[in-house]
């Protein structure tokens, strides 16, 4: 992993919050009035353009963060459950209401947000053990709905995912290859990402976890352990506050 302190952040990952620089200098422009919701349906569209686009490629620094990454900041800061309502609707929520308020709090947020840095790094050398448990789906997998089916396979229940009697898919392994766990913890106490390193890439978790969230006992369903079991190997490495894997990372 090497130091790059001098990196050039991809501009493709940087449009969206160049775009977010000119709103908040005149919101009425963009917006018609300051106004969070609006904010909101503004930000999704223009997010989605890009990732139509094909922008988000051959990022291989790990900051700045994808813009997803504020619905569980979000969700950290206001202390909130779970991030599912959604950024706009958690700041909207802190600010009782207040929509004015709201986007004056969302770019307050957003600046700390753009400023997180990693600031201590632990990784994992995946052992035998923990490969054959995310290759034999042990303990997790996902489910692959692309799988097209023949009315006369036999559909075992361990293979398959159902809901109620309805085929959803086949059940994969979480990860294709993997190699390595990294723990990243985050800036000013904003918690940890957790990234897995596979032959071909880094699949960085959209999750920030709580320091007592991504291992041991009171680990959430999110934890890298509830795919590889046990990390034996977790250590402490050199970190920069940018760390660059050398590999192209997807969130």
């Amino acid at each position: 992993m090497a130091n790059n302190e001098e990196y050039c952040e991809s501009a493709s990952y940087q449009m969206i919050y160049r775009m977010l620089d000119k709103l908040r200098k005149r919101p009425g422009v963009w917006l018609g009035k300051p106004d969070i919701t609006k904010l909101n349906t503004f930000i999704s569209g223009y997010y989605n353009a890009l990732w139509d686009l094909d922008v988000y490629a051959n990022k291989t620094t790990l900051f700045p963060l994808d813009f997803w990454f504020m619905h569980e900041f979000v969700k950290n800061k206001t202390k909130s459950y779970g991030s599912s309502a959604g950024w706009a609707n958690l700041i909207l929520e802190e600010c009782k209401g207040n929509e004015i308020e709201a986007i004056e709090r969302f770019f307050e947020y957003l600046y700390e947000f753009r400023s997180l840095k990693a600031v201590s790094m632990k990784k994992a050398i995946l052992t035998d053990e923990n490969i054959l448990a995310n290759d034999k789906m042990m303990f997790s997998y996902k489910v692959d709905t692309s799988t097209i089916f023949r009315e006369d396979e036999n559909k075992a229940d361990n293979e398959y995912y159902y809901i109620g009697e309805k085929l959803i898919g086949r059940k994969i392994p979480v990860y294709d290859s993997p190699q390595a766990v990294y723990i990243i913890e985050l800036s000013g106490k904003n918690g940890f990402l957790c990234a897995i390193e596979t032959v071909n890439d880094i699949r960085v978790k959209r999750y920030i976890f709580g320091e007592k969230q991504i291992m041991g006992n009171n680990k959430c369903s999110e934890s890298p352990e509830n795919v590889f079991g046990s990390l034996t190997t977790l250590n402490t490495i050199p970190c920069f506050e940018n760390p660059d894997f050398n590999k192209p990372i997807y969130w």
